[in-house]
């Protein structure tokens, strides 16, 4: 058996590489214990994370794999054993814990994720030495359930780390049980993959790089997010030819060198960051948007509620004559085609609010949101008139006196921060939903400054397919930049 883990940060990438369904087959999760949002995985580890904030924790997660050598099986009761013997090992038993089962290839393997922060005391739990006790309970384990023994992991026996390795970590203020627990996240995921391609899939998943050193008999390595190289025959234990072998279907002039590969390492850990930011941002910038549009929203549900005028009874049992009367089937399909005639006319994309539950095409809810901004600009330039007019009114009678306008503060820095990142937000969902066919937020369009409404308004989906175009090809641009 095998038992690997790290400590690591990033609730909201956790969640999405423990919930992956396009990498494994199946990834269900099993359990969440300790948590006061059990609905949701990513909330839940995001409050972990604002609980570590305040302990300045920077990883606040123990992110643990349990993995059998191929062929080998566990009664589900069996894993929850061995769940419970590791967290009893390393003293977890209070915290809050996520089990999430993934199932590839036929072959199932588990993730156990405990929380860090200790809420009573109010600090960051340390673990030492917790190669060692996974070793120990992956030993017992095996014993226990008749398993065959693997290549311990954490064993100094068999984890003996190079002189230069030892100087490296020293260098760099690493604990060398980082160094090891990079090394058995190498060999698990040169265990699980058939090509070079599965390989770097495989390393990406666990914030590792394929990379070219300088030697020219052993080139390829693994460059860990320290910038440690990691040369692949002296981690596996294997020869130069296995290597080669495996990784044969790559073009080594594509393969980045251990510079390049630390810098791509470096700018995803900044773009996770950005991007975690930049959604928080714009999570309450659309709750703010919402709370503002709650009075009118109210005020349309009140107006809906109040009873309409019913017709005269006569008009009533005409209007019943007319519908019981069956409608021929020429003028029935001619109907159905003008409908659809109609729609196609007014839009392919739809724009679905919902607030009020209203279906309607790209160019016509453009109109519809600029006349509410001029609306409130004609608000404004009235109460600029009344104020200039009473300035020249001080020879009547009776001078008018201006309605006091509330002060126009200026927007701070995070503010505008803010609607950069909504507007950000909302272009990533509109080029979404362009992308699967789907309906339009009505939300999404809201966020868009006034120009970009009133070229929707005149362009409608020809003006939309453009701006997506124009959003898409600037975000490869940028992610070009980084790479460079």
């Amino acid at each position: 058996m095998i038992i690997g883990a790290n400590k690591r940060g990033n609730g909201g990438q956790l969640a999405a590489y423990l919930l992956n369904q396009e990498k494994n087959e199946r990834a269900e999760l099993l359990e969440m214990r300790g948590f006061a949002d059990t609905g949701n995985l990513k909330n839940a580890l995001n409050c972990i994370e604002l609980e570590a904030m305040q302990t300045k924790g920077e990883k606040p997660f123990y992110h643990c794999w349990l993995r059998l050598d191929e062929g080998e099986t566990l009664t589900a009761a069996q894993w929850q054993q061995s769940f419970e013997a590791v967290e009893r090992r390393l003293h977890l038993g209070d915290q809050a814990r996520v089990v999430v089962e993934h199932q590839l290839q036929g072959e199932k393997h588990y993730h156990v994720v405990w929380s860090l922060v200790d809420r009573e005391r109010g600090r960051m739990i340390e673990i030492p030495f917790d190669g060692m006790r996974r070793a120990e309970v992956a030993r017992t384990l095996e014993q226990e359930f008749g398993l065959r023994k693997l290549a311990p992991a954490h064993e100094p026996e068999q984890e003996r780390l190079l002189r230069e390795e030892w100087q490296q970590a020293e260098r760099t203020l690493r604990d060398v049980a980082d160094v090891r627990d990079a090394k058995a996240a190498i060999r698990d995921a040169w265990q699980r993959s058939d090509n070079g391609a599965a390989f770097c899939t495989a390393l990406e998943e666990q914030h590792l790089m394929l990379a070219i050193g300088d030697s020219e008999r052993q080139p390829f390595g693994v460059v860990d997010e320290h910038g440690q190289f990691h040369v692949l025959t002296r981690t596996l234990d294997v020869r130069a030819k296995a290597v080669r072998g495996k990784l044969a279907d790559l073009d080594r002039e594509q393969i980045p060198s251990v510079e390049q590969a630390h810098e791509r390492l470096q700018g995803r850990e900044t773009d996770r960051e950005r991007e975690a930011w930049e959604d928080r941002l714009a999570a309450a910038a659309i709750q703010k948007d919402r709370e503002a549009r709650e009075p009118e929203r109210e005020g349309q549900e009140a107006q809906a509620k109040e009873p309409t005028p019913q017709p005269a009874r006569n008009e009533v049992d005409r209007t019943e004559d007319l519908s019981a009367a069956p409608e021929p089937a020429c003028e029935h399909a001619e109907r159905e085609e003008d409908t659809r005639a109609a729609r196609e006319e007014s839009g392919r994309f739809r724009v679905f609010d919902r607030e009020n539950g209203l279906e309607s095409s790209v160019s016509a809810f453009a109109g519809k949101a600029l006349d509410g901004v001029a609306h409130q600009a004609e608000r404004v330039i009235e109460g600029i008139a009344e104020s200039f007019a009473s300035l020249f009114d001080g020879g009547s009678a009776a001078p008018r006196v201006p309605k006091p306008e509330p002060a126009r503060a200026q927007k701070s820095a995070l503010q505008r921060l803010q609607e950069r990142a909504a507007r950000e937000r909302a272009l990533r969902n509109i080029s979404q939903s362009v992308k699967r066919g789907d309906d339009l937020n009505a939300a999404d369009l809201r966020v868009l400054p006034p120009a970009e409404l009133a070229r929707l308004r005149e362009g409608g989906d020809e003006y939309l397919m453009r701006m997506v175009q124009r959003f898409e090809r600037e975000r490869e641009e940028r992610g070009r930049e980084r790479e460079r």
